[in-house]
């Protein structure tokens, strides 16, 4: 069975930012995106990532042998307005948790529907990767259930230069990371 069967937007980011633009932007087969793993039953079904991080209030049942990362964002708050300060404490946190040495690639990624939370996760370290904001966009409108490209623009307004935005040069950390794994 294949990941994009049994989880909500399943995509590996660096796949679709080469569909999108026909360049390799991004690395691909590092980083995965999605919904909730509700209807994963086995870990090959989510391809035996060695990471999974969780961006939804609620922990992951723990049933496949990988490493489990729980940093949720606050439910009660916007999640695209990265200008938030708690909101910017959260995309700092999230990031520095990927960027952690024992921390082994690829990595999924995952809030309820694979849209927002992760959109916004997504939309930081594509930015970090200096990945034009149009292919963000267009990536981030590959997932079923957004209405338009209103709250990932706010998103990507919100974080200005990313490499500001990120405390302790994790932008240069994450794109080390990702690009040498």
């Amino acid at each position: 069975m294949n990941p994009e069967d049994v989880i909500k937007n399943f995509r590996d980011v660096g796949d679709s930012i080469r569909s999108i633009s026909g360049k390799d932007l991004f690395p691909q087969g590092v980083l995965y995106r999605g919904g909730r793993l509700n209807s994963v039953f086995d870990h090959d079904e989510i391809l035996k990532v060695p990471t999974i991080l969780n961006l939804r209030s609620g922990k992951d049942g723990e049933l496949f042998d990988c490493r489990y990362l729980h940093v949720p964002a606050e439910d009660k708050i916007e999640n695209y307005d990265t200008k938030n300060g708690k909101i910017r404490k959260w995309v700092n946190k999230v990031i520095s948790r990927i960027c952690e040495d024992d921390i082994r690639l690829p990595i999924f990624i995952h809030c309820t529907s694979g849209k927002d939370r992760t959109g916004v996760i997504t939309a930081a370290i594509l930015r970090a990767f200096d990945v034009p904001d149009d292919l963000i966009i267009k990536e981030y409108l590959l997932s079923d259930g957004v209405e338009g490209a209103r709250p990932i623009k706010q998103a990507l307004e919100g974080f200005g230069d990313i490499n500001q935005y990120l405390k302790s040069r994790s932008s240069s950390k994450l794109v080390n990371k990702l690009t040498n794994c």
